[in-house]
């Protein structure tokens, strides 16, 4: 008879693994409406996840709060990595300064994949537009790194 000893969770524990999920759903509701989708939250997940599962089934030995800060420090460094300086508003604007044309709205905050490297610490989607002059429509892309316009070539 060999059952499986339950280890108690601390109440302390589960708030924490509540908080960091919490916090993960923010993030991403963040990602959607500000980033549209450009963020790469591949760190991120990998942090909160395994972290929230084992204070979740007890296995954080050490103190919530040492868990906490560490977690919280590993989590704003992935952030400040994985953060671009251009929104989704920010560049809207560099694509109607630097070309002619009216901004077709369609679907908001579309994100194009580019490429096929990956890099956890960086965007692998850029922001996509579409203008019309003239009755032609013309697609650009936005770098959400460097603010780059690319023209897209039908």
């Amino acid at each position: 008879m060999n059952e499986r000893k339950k280890r108690k969770v601390r109440r302390s524990d589960k708030i924490l693994a509540t908080a960091l999920l919490c916090l993960l759903a923010a993030i991403i509701i963040l990602d959607f409406t500000v980033y549209g989708r450009v963020l790469n939250l591949t760190a991120v997940i990998g942090i909160i996840v395994p972290v929230s599962y084992l204070l979740l089934r007890g296995l954080a030995r050490r103190n919530t709060i040492v868990v906490g800060l560490l977690t919280g420090s590993l989590i704003a460094f992935c952030l400040a990595m994985v953060v671009p300086p251009h929104t989704y508003s920010d560049a809207q604007v560099l694509v109607q300064q630097s070309q002619a044309g009216e901004l077709i709205k369609g679907e908001e905050n579309v994100a194009v994949s580019v490429g096929n490297k990956f890099n956890v610490f960086s965007p692998d989607r850029f922001y996509l537009f579409t203008l019309q002059e003239n009755g032609i429509e013309q697609e650009f892309m936005v770098n959400p790194e460097t603010g780059e316009v690319i023209e897209l070539i039908k």
